[in-house]
């Protein structure tokens, strides 16, 4: 494509040369890496033979999860690009938009117990009661007694006026320390 844009005399200008933003190559192929990644993994779990040792985790109705979670965070580690959102003072969203994708993080500072804590934000059912954003969340499938894939539908519209919806992969597993 091919831009012409004239100065009040009628004359041709000469446009500024567009630069990439300062990160955009090395993000891309961070990205191009962990997808060569995960496409190697897929190639060698479906070609793997029966008496070879694989060398990473095949795919089973049983740990879709797991293999799921594992390429989510080759791709999450691979890109160091989030953009990060300060809420309020002690709340901050990082997101992460990748093709089809739409990562996220939220970190929040609060003085309750962890216990009372992790027994709250991980019942993800129970969350609309507290986080004005959930509309709805219904359990799709128990993966084990600690994962479960959740369906949530927010509040908020996305850019067709459509209410946006997430499947989400949860886990309750007790955090590794009591601080």
């Amino acid at each position: 494509m091919t831009f012409m844009v004239l100065d009040e005399n009628n004359h041709h200008c000469i446009l500024p040369r567009i630069k990439p933003e300062p990160g955009d190559g090395e993000r891309r192929y961070r990205e191009a890496y962990a997808r060569r990644k995960i496409r190697l993994d897929r190639k060698y779990v479906i070609s793997c033979k029966q008496s070879e040792v694989p060398l990473s985790v095949p795919w089973d109705p049983s740990n879709q999860a797991l293999c799921n979670s594992i390429h989510l965070y080759i791709i999450l580690e691979m890109t160091s690009s989030e953009n990060v959102f300060v809420l309020l003072s002690k709340v901050q969203l990082y997101t992460l938009e990748d093709s089809a994708f739409l990562s996220f993080k939220l970190d929040i500072m609060v003085t309750v117990n962890a216990k009372q804590t992790f027994n709250l934000l991980s019942d993800l059912c129970r969350r609309k009661q507290w986080d004005p954003f959930y509309k709805e969340c219904q359990l799709l499938q128990q993966v084990n007694e600690d994962d479960a894939i959740y369906h949530v539908i927010s509040t908020v519209p996305s850019a067709e006026g459509k209410p946006q919806d997430y499947i989400l992969l949860a886990s309750r597993r007790l955090p590794c320390t009591t601080g």
